[in-house]
């Protein structure tokens, strides 16, 4: 009996930044998700929060702030913690005080 390819990969970055190996899922996984994956229509949307950090190496503030353009809706809003990364912006004392008090104002 065979061993099955893990799902998930180190691939190594084509820049030269030294955060280390990338993952990268699958081919056959990719392949698998884009088929069940249905086209959203944001111009139609019901709503967005976007929770961004400043200084999130993940997914940077370039990427994350257009996306709140996106969205038709009325309904949107978006909540930036400077000074803060990814995990920060989720579980650090700033956003218990600042994001989520908002957070919980825009979901109710």
């Amino acid at each position: 009996m065979g061993t099955a390819e893990p799902a998930v990969r180190d691939q190594p970055r084509k820049d030269s930044s030294p955060a280390g190996p990338r993952c990268a899922l699958h081919p056959d996984l990719v392949k698998n998700l884009i088929l069940l994956a249905a086209p959203i229509d944001f111009a139609t949307n019901d709503g967005l929060l976007n929770l961004m950090a400043g200084e999130d190496d993940l997914v940077p503030c370039s990427q994350g702030m257009p996306f709140t353009d996106l969205v038709g809706s009325r309904d949107r809003k978006t909540i930036l913690l400077n000074g803060s990364g990814h995990i920060g912006l989720a579980i650090g004392g700033r956003a218990q005080k600042e994001v989520w008090p908002q957070t919980c104002q825009w979901l109710a």
